[in-house]
C-alpha cells in the first residue's frame, strides 16, 4: 500500500505516481493534517492544558506543538519523497511500449563513412562506354560515386575521354594510379597493337599501376588484344558458381574483408578459365572451372635495343632492385552491373570494385 510509505498521512496513490517535484505539494498539505490525527501530537497538548489551567490555552498549545510539528512533518516528507521517486514512471514506460509496437520497419542511421575514391582513382569515360542511364557505365560510375551533372551530362576531371589524350600521356609517366574501364557496352576503341597508343597502355600497367577491367567477353578481348594474352571464358561461356573467396591469408590486402561468397546472377557474371590465366596471377574469387576476379601482374624490361619498344616478360624474370624491369597490375572483375535481380549481389560485387580500385603494387618515387 503506497499510502502507508507516508507515515500514515493521507496521500493518496495518483500523487505519488507523479514525479517528486509534483508529489511535494501534496506530501506538504498533508502536513497541516498531521497535527490533528498524530498520538504524540495529542499526548503533547494533553500535557499542557494540565500544567495551565488557569492561562492562556492557545498560546500554550502553541509552543507544545512546535517542535513535534516540525519533526513529524519532516520525516513524513522525506517519506514521501522517497516513496516517489522509488516508484515507476508509468508514461515513460507507456510511451516506449507503444514506439516499440509501432516500430514494425525500423529506420537504420545513414553510413556514417560514406565511401569515396581516393584522389588517384581515374575512370574511362568515352568510346564505347554505356553512358545511358540503364547501361553498365553508369552503374559503375555511380558504385565509384565519380562525377558531377553538368550540361546534361556527367563530367570530372578525372574522366578520361580517350586513351591518348594528355592526361593519359601524364598518368603512363607516372606510378601508383588507378584507371577503371567500366563495361564496353558498344565496343572498345580499336588500335594496332604494335603502335604507341598501344604500347602506352601496357606501359602505364607496367610503371606500377593498376587498370580495373569489369564486364565480360568484350573486355576480355580487350585485354587478349593490347596486353597479348590468350584469356578464355570457361566452357559454353556460362559459370553458375557460386564463387568463393580464396583464403584470405594468399590475397592482396583490399580484397581480404570481402564477403566471403558472390553468387552468378543471371548472366551478369562472366568466369575466365583458371588455366587460361597467365603465370602471376592471383585469384581471389572462383569455383572449380573459373574465376570472375582476379589480379594479373604484369611486367615489362627496357629493349636493349636502343629505340625499340620495350619487351613483355614474366614476372618471375623482373627480380627485385633490378631498375631495367617494372611490374603493374591489370585487376578484372566480371560483372556488368547492369543485369541483377537482387540488390544483395550488386552491393557485394560494388565492395569488389572499389576494392580493386584501393590495391596498387606501385611506389611512388622520393622525388
Amino acid at each position: 500500500d503506497s499510502s502507508k510509505s507516508c507515515f500514515g498521512l493521507e496521500c493518496c496513490e495518483t500523487d505519488l505516481i507523479l514525479s517528486p517535484l509534483k508529489a511535494q505539494p501534496s506530501c506538504s498539505s498533508a502536513m497541516v493534517r498531521v497535527a490533528e490525527t498524530s498520538p504524540l501530537l495529542n499526548n503533547s497538548e494533553a500535557g499542557g492544558a494540565e500544567q495551565d489551567n488557569g492561562s492562556d490555552s492557545k498560546s500554550s498549545r502553541r509552543s507544545a506543538m512546535s517542535p513535534a510539528v516540525f519533526a513529524v512533518s519532516t520525516l513524513a516528507l522525506l517519506g514521501c519523497l522517497l516513496a516517489a521517486a522509488s516508484l515507476p514512471d508509468v508514461s515513460d514506460n507507456a510511451t516506449s511500449h507503444d514506439s516499440q509496437q509501432l516500430a514494425v520497419f525500423p529506420a537504420y542511421p545513414p553510413n556514417p563513412h560514406p565511401y569515396s575514391p581516393a584522389s588517384n582513382v581515374y575512370m574511362y569515360w568515352g568510346e564505347g562506354t554505356g553512358k545511358r542511364r540503364t547501361e553498365s557505365g553508369t552503374a559503375v560510375r555511380e558504385v565509384m560515386h565519380m562525377g558531377r551533372l553538368e550540361g546534361g551530362e556527367w563530367r570530372s576531371p578525372k574522366f578520361l575521354s580517350t586513351l591518348d589524350n594528355r592526361l593519359m600521356g601524364d598518368l603512363v609517366v607516372g606510378c601508383c594510379s588507378v584507371l577503371v574501364l567500366p563495361p564496353f557496352a558498344h565496343g572498345w576503341p580499336v588500335w594496332n597493337a604494335e603502335k604507341i597508343r598501344a604500347q602506352n597502355l601496357r606501359d602505364f600497367v607496367a610503371n606500377g599501376n593498376n587498370l580495373v577491367v569489369t564486364g565480360g567477353d568484350a573486355d576480355l578481348e580487350f585485354l587478349n588484344h593490347y596486353f597479348f594474352y590468350h584469356l578464355e571464358p570457361v566452357a559454353g561461356n556460362y559459370d553458375a558458381g557460386p564463387f568463393r573467396q580464396y583464403p584470405a591469408a594468399s590475397l592482396p590486402k583490399p580484397f581480404r574483408k570481402l564477403h566471403g561468397v558472390v553468387h552468378q546472377n543471371g548472366h551478369a557474371v562472366t568466369s575466365v578459365s583458371i588455366r587460361s590465366l597467365p603465370a602471376g596471377t592471383t585469384i581471389i574469387y572462383g569455383s572449380p572451372q573459373g574465376s570472375p576476379v582476379f589480379v594479373i601482374k604484369f611486367c615489362q624490361r627496357v629493349n636493349p635495343r636502343v629505340g625499340e619498344p620495350t619487351l613483355k616478360i614474366r614476372p618471375d624474370e623482373c627480380k627485385a632492385g633490378d631498375k631495367k624491369c617494372s611490374c603493374g597490375t591489370i585487376t578484372f572483375v566480371g560483372f556488368t552491373y547492369d543485369d541483377f535481380s537482387t540488390p544483395r549481389e550488386r552491393v557485394r560485387w560494388a565492395a569488389v570494385i572499389r576494392a580493386a580500385a584501393s590495391y596498387t603494387t606501385g611506389k611512388p618515387s622520393k622525388k
